[in-house]
């Protein structure tokens, strides 16, 4: 009797974690799931700096291309449960097709003080339409 209720107990708590382990993931997801989104592959330990700006370079350098056009640059960064969401726009784009990009990313402080960029996505801001998988018409 008392081997079936350990056995029934440990599936039960099984179960609860991997609900909670999915329910958790979803969020996660749902941070980011607009559709046209591509996950950007971001290396562990890797995208780290003391400096909270610095995190974020590759995605803010190089624009706008030229003097030519509209380009217009904003960072947007909200605290949530600990970790810093970040938004990059970029528009002004000189493409007939794709006007801009929206990269939305989560940066978090490390136990030794560093800042390290964890999640980074992007979707294109198209000139004509909606993005089909990652890309403008």
């Amino acid at each position: 009797m008392v081997m079936k209720n350990t056995i029934g107990a440990a599936l039960l708590f099984g179960l609860a974690l991997a609900t909670l382990l999915v329910l958790g993931n979803l969020v996660v997801r749902d941070a980011f799931a607009d559709d046209g989104f591509t996950k950007i592959r971001v290396a562990p330990g890797l995208a780290t700096s003391s400096n909270f700006i610095d995190v974020l370079l590759p995605f803010l350098s190089n624009h706008p291309e030229t003097d030519e056009g509209q380009g217009e640059m904003a960072l947007k960064v909200d605290k949530v449960d600990g970790a810093y969401r970040v938004e990059i726009t970029k528009t002004g784009y000189l493409d007939d097709s794709v006007s801009g990009e929206v990269y939305r990313g989560n940066v978090i402080r490390t136990k030794d003080g560093q800042w390290e960029l964890i999640e980074m996505v992007v979707k294109p801001i198209c000139s004509r339409g909606k993005p089909k998988n990652g890309r403008c018409p």
